[in-house]
């Protein structure tokens, strides 16, 4: 009788609710992890860990991302993350590669970003990220990873 529960044990599932037994993102397979919208939020000890939930695979990871801390965060398309800080210091990261690509500093035009958007994997040519500030009416800045500075579009209050 104790043979068949042993195998029982030996197929269980990790229980996701405990962080020390979840493998973290290297640590999965990383074909699996596809990119996709993920809820990430900081969580532990101070706030040192990421905990990003996959909808399409319902289930949770857990990673130390220090580019995260003092920033704020927005998930954009092709799997990459939007990070800013008040100090105007942004950037786009991949949270499973760790690839980081700095992007110009927002700081001189007062604005707080509300939404964003990448039009393509940030390698491509043609990719342009854009975000939108709802702080004195609408601002559009838009730029190229690799551009020195933003460009700015204000959309008049009335058309």
């Amino acid at each position: 009788m104790a043979e068949p529960e042993q195998q029982q044990q030996q197929h269980e599932e990790p229980d996701q609710n405990h962080e020390d037994e979840l493998p973290t993102m290297r640590e999965s397979a990383a074909p699996a992890l596809r990119p996709e919208p993920w809820l990430v939020y900081l969580h532990g000890k101070k706030n040192k860990k990421s905990l990003i939930y996959s909808l399409s695979e319902r289930r949770h990871h857990v990673k130390h991302i220090p580019e995260i801390r003092n920033h704020r965060i927005f998930t954009t398309s092709h799997g990459w993350f939007f990070l800013y800080a008040w100090d105007g210091d942004c950037l786009l990261l991949n949270p499973v590669t760790m690839e980081k690509i700095p992007l110009p500093n927002w700081s001189k035009y007062h604005l707080k970003p509300a939404n964003c958007v990448l039009s393509s994997p940030p390698h491509d040519p043609s990719c342009v990220f854009m975000f939108q500030s709802r702080m004195r009416g609408t601002s559009l800045l838009y730029c190229k990873p690799g551009d020195e500075d933003w460009t700015t579009l204000v959309v008049p209050t009335e058309m």
